[in-house]
C-alpha cells in the first residue's frame, strides 16, 4: 500500500511538473504567434502599398502610350 501511494505521489509530481512545463511552453508559442501575426499584418500593408505604387505606375505609362 506505500509503494502504491509512493508511485501515485510520483506519478503526480511528474503531472504537475508536465503542465508547468506545458504552460510555458504553450505561452512563449502563443507570443510567437502574436508576432508572426503583426509581421503578416505589416507586410500585407506593404504589399498593398507597392501594389497601388505598381497600377498607378502602370495607368501612367498606358496613358503616354494614349497620347
Amino acid at each position: 500500500m506505500e509503494q502504491k501511494l509512493q508511485t501515485l505521489s510520483q506519478r503526480v509530481d511528474e503531472l504537475i511538473s508536465t503542465l508547468r512545463r506545458l504552460r510555458s511552453e504553450n505561452a512563449e508559442l502563443k507570443g510567437r504567434e502574436k508576432n508572426h501575426d503583426e509581421e503578416r499584418e505589416r507586410l500585407m500593408k506593404k504589399n498593398a502599398e507597392a501594389k497601388s505604387r505598381l497600377e498607378s505606375i502602370i495607368a501612367k505609362l498606358r496613358q503616354q502610350d494614349d497620347s
